[in-house]
């Protein structure tokens, strides 16, 4: 049992890990420069070829903005992927 939990615990951190090393520029929107947006979405466009398009990073650009605009008002009883 200790090894199939120890074995179960490496393998959700590493789905952690990478889960988060692709979407986790979502939850930084507002601090990334514009350059650090690009370079996340084309990465996530390269992962995702056949679901996402290549105006993703204009979109996220655009959609920042109000994320920004309302940071304030998020609510520290609300996760940061619900404010968003």
């Amino acid at each position: 049992m200790d090894q199939f939990a120890t074995a179960l615990e490496h393998r959700l951190r590493t789905y952690f890990e990478l889960i988060s090393s692709r979407f986790g520029c979502l939850r930084k929107l507002d601090v990334l420069s514009l350059q650090e947006t690009l370079l996340a979405e084309s990465n996530l466009v390269e992962v995702y070829q056949d679901g996402l398009d290549v105006s993703l990073g204009n979109e996220l650009e655009q959609f920042a903005d109000p994320v920004i605009a309302f940071k304030d008002e998020e609510a520290e009883d609300v996760s940061r992927e619900h404010f968003v």
